[in-house]
């Protein structure tokens, strides 16, 4: 069975379409929220499998996209949606999986909420001939590891971490005995230097960093001669494979020191 949350501002609208899935023998729908207080409660309260966002009159963007970010990985659907391309790219830039045109019937929900669960998309072919044409023409993320990337800060990756935990502005803020508005900053920043969209896009940027440094460490051969390198604030001054010399303490090496090296070895 799956467990469904249901918003709507319009309560006789969100109340009859709870009725009409809960006769449904594999949804479980909760009183429906009418509030984007009372929708962020139930998530924080409850383990649904998918969302029913009734968009009608709210700007998206603002609204709807820090409730999605929260949990970046639950599907939601955006409900009675104008089925013009460009509003529901700007429904996938926010984070919905799926959408219901305005004139659709109880039948179509039930159809759009099944593909949604397989991770399927219905859609006319006018609307994904637009999202196809939008993927083409949008600038090119960075990938992880690409030398052009800038690289995050410290306080930055931090606050990238609770972001990845769904952590929300106010939680980090708390967290990290920071401001919310300095928070905004931070992951306005993050999102910039890694060319994400939205905060769902920067964490997934995020594990495939990690997963990069993982098979980056996972590739060096087992037994290889370990590796020294003698490091300053210009980078490496000298390297090579690790020695030990039972007659000498090991003693911190400055730069002059890494250059008397180089000089021996040349020798």
């Amino acid at each position: 069975m799956f467990r469904i949350l249901v918003f709507s501002t319009t309560r006789v609208f969100a109340e009859s379409l709870a009725d009409f899935l809960n006769n449904c023998d594999e949804f479980q729908v909760p009183d429906p929220a009418t509030t984007l207080d009372g929708i962020e409660s139930q998530l924080d309260l409850s383990l649904p499998d998918l969302l029913l966002l009734d968009v009608t009159g709210l700007p998206v963007a603002s609204t709807l996209r820090p409730l999605l970010d929260r949990r970046p990985d639950l599907p939601a659907i955006a409900l009675a949606l104008s089925e013009e391309p460009s509003q529901v790219i700007a429904c996938a830039d926010c984070g919905f999986a799926g959408y219901l045109p305005s004139g659709s019937s109880l039948e179509d929900l039930c159809g759009v909420i099944h593909a949604t669960l397989r991770g399927e998309l219905i859609c006319s072919r006018r609307v994904a001939g637009s999202l196809m044409h939008e993927l083409r023409h949008r600038k090119r993320p960075p990938e992880p590891g690409d030398p052009d990337q800038k690289e995050l800060t410290g306080r930055e990756r931090q606050i990238l971490s609770l972001v990845s935990l769904d952590y929300s502005n106010k939680d980090i803020a708390r967290e990290l005995s920071l401001s919310v508005a300095t928070v905004k900053n931070h992951v306005h920043n993050i999102l910039q230097k890694l060319g994400a969209e939205n905060r769902r896009a920067a964490v997934s940027h995020l594990r495939a960093d990690l997963d990069l440094r993982m098979s980056t460490r996972q590739a060096d051969p087992p037994g290889s001669d370990p590796r020294v390198a003698v490091r300053s604030e210009d980078g490496i001054a000298a390297s090579g494979p690790a020695r030990r010399d039972p007659a000498c303490e090991p003693r911190p090496v400055g730069i002059a020191g890494a250059a008397a090296l180089q000089r021996g070895r040349a020798l």
